[in-house]
């Protein structure tokens, strides 16, 4: 259970703060605890119920110890990828969802990787910077650098990821 003034991962949104944790009755069903989320990259405000946090993926962030694994698979080699793009976004998707930063590594090396050799679908380019901008968040939160420091990080990786 978390507590509030924690910061958590809330999937596919990134690093958000538990403001605090209410009972509320919703739409007449019976009270519930809900933890009461701010994400801190647009200042949304979100509701889990605290019995379903796990279910929709929310988790504490990283040690600072798994950044290294981070980087490992960002440094590795590429998965084979469906050829269809749609077949392909929905796999990267499904990846997405889980909430694993090490899922959303593996997507962003690999959509980085196939980036170099044929042209994204809009739908891809846009995910790309959307993972990116979700684990930059993350290892910028818990190594306390700026996201301008781990998106040079990024570069050294690959390259331009624009």
């Amino acid at each position: 259970m978390f507590n509030a003034g924690d910061k958590v991962i809330y999937p596919l949104q990134g690093v958000a703060e538990v403001e605090s944790i209410e009972a509320k009755m919703i739409l007449g069903t019976e009270q519930r605890q809900y933890y009461i989320l701010k994400i801190l990259n647009n200042n949304t405000t979100i509701m889990v119920p605290v019995d379903n946090a796990e279910d929709v993926g929310l988790r504490e962030l990283i040690t600072p110890e798994e950044v290294d694994k981070v980087v490992d698979i960002l440094q590795g080699h590429g998965e084979p990828m469906a050829s269809n793009w749609t077949k392909r976004y929905k796999d990267n998707l499904d990846r997405l969802k889980t909430g694993s930063i090490f899922q959303l590594a593996s997507v962003l090396r690999d959509l980085f990787l196939m980036k170099q050799n044929k042209e994204l679908s809009f739908g891809e380019k846009k995910m790309l910077d959307n993972v990116k901008t979700l684990i930059v968040d993350e290892i910028s939160y818990v190594q306390n650098i700026s996201n301008s420091n781990v998106e040079a990080k990024l570069v050294q990786i690959f390259g331009d990821l624009q």
